[in-house]
């Protein structure tokens, strides 16, 4: 699945604060894991000592939540800890006490920064964002953008208002090989005309704009941020 969110999760920044001694951790077990109210969970965890404290952080791999409650001197209940498929779910088994007194605002106020610090240096984002392109044709069948195409669901030609047959034109995506990502395209398919001898793409004009109506954006062939951006977004959250 693509990434729609942050480069990266609120656990990947937690670890990191460890790692650059901005924050403590202790390796907990999580056992008998049981649905509280919501999506909510609590836990029976060991080592009893360092005390959990309302408001750290539970981080297993790159999921994190916080510590909402402690109902008995052996329990934890974490807030979204039972929310299945989603960066807060955290399951029995070992898992990491993140003693820091970031809130996820703090968190994801400062990861916004780093991003937005990326995405205005590179001219490139790294999630995948659903948008609607206007964009200047330049008399020719192909239409290059600056931003790799994720995908398209419409497209309406040179100011037309109905959109055009998806047989009509060709998205160049490929994540792999070729790697499209850093040649973003359209091209016009040809199609016949009243010369029964030749066929000829139409062209987007110039002065005339082209709506595109899609997804795009810099990821990797499994849906990821690159690993690179990933660090760079880490160490300048820091």
């Amino acid at each position: 699945m693509d990434n729609t969110g942050a480069y990266v999760t609120r656990g990947q920044f937690l670890l990191e604060a460890v790692n650059a001694g901005k924050a403590t951790s202790t390796t907990l077990a999580l056992s008998a894991k049981a649905v509280t109210t919501g999506v909510n969970a609590k836990y029976t965890f060991t080592p009893a000592a360092p005390v959990p404290q309302i408001g750290w952080w539970i981080v297993q791999g790159a999921k994190a939540t916080q510590i909402i409650s402690l109902p008995t001197a052996t329990e934890v209940e974490l807030e979204g800890g039972a929310d299945v498929g989603l960066s807060t779910e955290i399951a029995n088994g070992s898992a990491k006490l993140i003693q820091t007194t970031l809130s996820a605002y703090d968190i994801d106020t400062l990861l916004a920064g780093a991003m937005a610090f990326i995405d205005r240096h590179t001219r490139q984002w790294f999630n995948a964002r659903a948008l609607t392109l206007s964009l200047e044709g330049n008399n020719a069948d192909t239409l290059f953008l600056e931003v790799p195409i994720i995908s398209v669901s419409s497209m309406k030609v040179n100011g037309d208002t109905e959109a055009l047959p998806v047989t009509d034109y060709t998205v160049f995506t490929s994540r792999t090989y070729p790697d499209e990502r850093r040649n973003p395209r359209i091209k016009m398919a040809r199609t016949p005309t009243s010369d029964i001898f030749e066929t000829r793409p139409r062209k987007f004009m110039r002065a005339r704009f082209t709506e595109i109506v899609g997804v795009f954006g810099f990821l990797e062939s499994d849906g990821s941020t690159p690993l690179l951006i990933q660090k760079a977004t880490l160490k300048l959250a820091m």
